[in-house]
Formats: structure tokens, sequence, C-alpha cells
């Protein structure tokens, strides 16, 4: 697993990701750049964390109760930032979701668990074949729910989950999360 940090947000990658979508990245840049104009690995980094938390986040706050709700909670919680997830998923046979790094498969939950509180959302870009349900005690959560290609999650044509703490699982009832952020609005306010 590879960690990289820009700001506020840290970038969990796949060591699976490994070189194809820095490899990409510094392509995109030098479209129209001289090979001498380009930067070394070193400084591309944290351009390449900032461009990928962007990428990767962006499909998930499509909806704008979604981006309100960010802003609500972080003035309520005082979490800041993001963390983004972005490994190969699955599920095993009791339908626990995990990802993979390489060799090693690893629970969601339990990554989830370690994270937590670390951030004002986690973002997981992992696929999850059995729409396995997580859950958290301080951070939003917002992952995909099924089977999934990069272009597909950029092109909004994957199922995106939200869950909130001491609320739960909120994406389907347009109503509980209205009101839900007109409460914490509301906390903003006194």
């Amino acid at each position: 697993m590879r960690v990289f940090h820009s700001g506020k947000d840290t970038l969990y990658e796949s060591c699976d990701f490994s070189g194809e979508r820095e490899r990409a990245f510094l392509l995109h840049i030098s479209m129209n750049a001289s090979v001498s104009s380009l930067p070394p690995p070193v400084t591309f980094l944290p351009t390449y964390c900032s461009t990928e938390i962007y990428r990767l986040t962006r499909p998930f706050l499509r909806r704008s109760l979604f981006r309100r709700l960010l802003k609500a909670y972080d003035q309520v919680i005082g979490l800041e930032g993001y963390t983004v997830l972005s490994a190969h998923g699955g599920n095993l046979h009791q339908g626990e979701w995990w990802f993979k790094d390489g060799d090693r498969y690893y629970i969601m939950q339990h990554w989830i668990d370690k994270v937590d509180g670390s951030a004002l959302a986690l973002f997981l870009s992992a696929c999850n074949r059995a729409h396995a349900m997580i859950s958290a005690t301080k951070s939003l959560v917002f992952h995909t729910d099924g089977q999934f290609s990069l272009p597909e999650l950029q092109q909004g044509r994957v199922p995106i989950r939200l869950y909130v703490p001491g609320e739960g699982y909120v994406e389907q009832d347009r109503r509980k999360l209205k009101l839900f952020i007109q409460n914490l609005e509301s906390r903003c306010e006194l």
C-alpha cells in the first residue's frame, strides 16, 4: 500500500496500481511540455496525489446534498480533509468486504476502524459485489456498491452509498438526509 499526503488529504493506493497511474499522469502533463521541463518524480507526487484525490472523490460528490452534508458535518464535528482508498475489492463467502494490496487481502471494516476519525470523510473506491455494509463512528463514509471500472465510476454509472455515523445509510432516503443536514446547519448557527 502506498500512502500519499496532500495538505489535509490522504490517498491510500494499492501497490497493484503502482506505476500505471503515475505513468498516465506524467504522460498527460508531458503532452504540452518538453522532456527537460518535466518535474522529477519526487516533486510531482504532491500534484499526483491531489489530482488522484480529486479524480476519485468527484464521482462521490455529484449530488449537491452530499456536498452540503460535508460542509455542515465539518463545522459540527471539526474533522478536516479526505482519506481515499483506491484498490481492487471483493467479498468473502460470508459477504465480508475486502480489498487487495499486492498478494495480501485486508478486511475493509478493519481498515475503516483504523482510519475512522482521521478525516472528515472516507472515500472507498473498491468493488463491493456482495453489497456489504460498513460502519464508522466519526467520519462520513462514501463507498461504491457493486462491481465497476474506474471509467464507469467517473461517468456516474456506479451506485454510491453514504454512511453517516449515528444515522446509518442515508443516500436512499432524501428526506432523512435533508433533515439531518438541516439539524447540523442549525447547530452551526448556535
